[in-house]
C-alpha cells in the first residue's frame, strides 16, 4: 500500500502547479512589496510577516521568463525545509487542495539540474491530466 500526499494546486500560466502542503505556512492575498535591488531576475521583492523578512519569488519569471504577474496574484508563503526559513511564492491562483498517491509521481531524469527545475521533483499524473510537483525543499 502507497502514501498518499496532500497538495496545494496552484495556477501559472494556465498550468497546474502542486505542492506538498505541509509545507505550506499560510495564503495571502496582494501584500505590500518592497522591491529590492538584486541580480536574481525572479526575486521581486520582501514582505512583512509578523516578525519575519520573507523573499518573493516571482515563480512566472522563473519557470517561463516572463515578468508580467497575473492581475491578481497571489502569495503562498512556505516554510522551506533545507533551511528553516519562509520563503513567499507569487502564483497567478491557488485553486485547490488534492491527493495524490506515490506510485501516480513520476520523477524524470529531465528534473535534475538546470535552472528552474531544481524547484521541481515530479510530475502527477491524474484522470485529470498532469500537475506539476513543486519541490517544498
Amino acid at each position: 500500500m502507497s502514501d498518499i500526499t496532500k497538495y496545494l494546486v496552484s495556477l501559472i500560466q494556465n498550468e497546474r502547479f502542486a505542492l506538498d502542503i505541509s509545507y505550506v505556512h499560510e495564503i495571502l492575498k496582494q501584500p505590500n512589496i518592497t522591491k529590492i535591488p538584486t541580480k536574481v531576475p525572479y526575486l521581486v521583492g520582501l514582505i512583512k510577516i509578523r516578525d519575519h523578512v520573507v523573499p518573493l519569488v516571482n515563480v512566472r519569471k522563473k519557470f517561463y521568463s516572463t515578468d508580467e504577474l497575473a492581475p491578481n496574484p497571489v502569495v503562498v508563503i512556505v516554510q522551506e525545509s533545507r533551511f528553516e526559513k519562509l520563503i513567499g511564492l507569487i502564483v497567478d491562483e491557488v485553486d485547490e487542495v488534492i491527493s495524490i498517491p506515490d506510485e501516480a509521481i513520476d520523477h524524470p531524469a529531465l528534473f535534475s539540474g538546470r535552472d528552474g527545475e531544481d524547484m521541481v521533483s515530479g510530475v502527477g499524473k491524474l484522470e485529470s491530466g498532469l500537475v506539476i510537483i513543486m519541490n517544498g525543499e
